[in-house]
């Protein structure tokens, strides 16, 4: 798509729509994602991103985690207790463009829950 994109100025890519819907729960010693599924019908998967900071910074990085697009949950079995977790999601669609990431959302991981 990008090489289209120079081949033809003043074309635009189409970015999927933001993800919405992300719920982050405990479950069984581990964390439980679910988000809505994209409306776009050219969603190949999205891309999960794990930080340990409020407001972390997501960089040109890869996700920590992917998903196909017809799965719009994520049980994350590499949590440790005592940690803080903060969560975004984003699509990407079949031509590689990757959407505005989600809301980020907090859980915290400690011992005694």
């Amino acid at each position: 798509m990008l090489e289209l994109a120079r081949a033809f100025p003043g074309t635009t890519i189409p970015t999927p729509s933001q993800v919405t819907g992300l719920e982050v729960t405990r479950k069984n010693g581990q964390i439980e994602l679910k988000w809505d599924k994209n409306p776009e019908t050219d969603i190949d998967e999205y891309y999960i991103y794990r930080g340990l900071a409020p407001n972390f910074i997501i960089t040109a990085q890869a996700p920590t985690y992917k998903r196909p697009a017809d799965e719009t949950s994520y049980l994350d079995k590499e949590v440790e207790p005592g940690h803080d977790y903060y969560y975004r999601i984003s699509a990407v669609n079949m031509g590689r463009s990757i959407g505005p990431h989600s809301a980020e959302k907090k859980i915290v991981f400690s011992v005694n829950k």
